[in-house]
């Protein structure tokens, strides 16, 4: 985020974005289950021979 949009009322004002509205806002990646991320690490893992704990 810009230093002009955390200076300005739309920032900090405690709202909570979930879902796609958090993407669109650009606190999340993506939308994703845990079981799609949980899948993802274990093929990072096996590409890059690291071990996740």
């Amino acid at each position: 985020m810009s230093v002009d949009v955390v200076g300005s009322e739309q920032f900090g004002q405690g709202a909570v974005f979930i879902g796609q509205a958090a993407v669109d806002a650009g606190l999340a990646d993506e939308v994703s289950t845990f079981d799609e991320v949980m899948a993802e690490l274990v093929e990072d893992e096996a590409s890059t021979g690291l071990l996740v704990a």
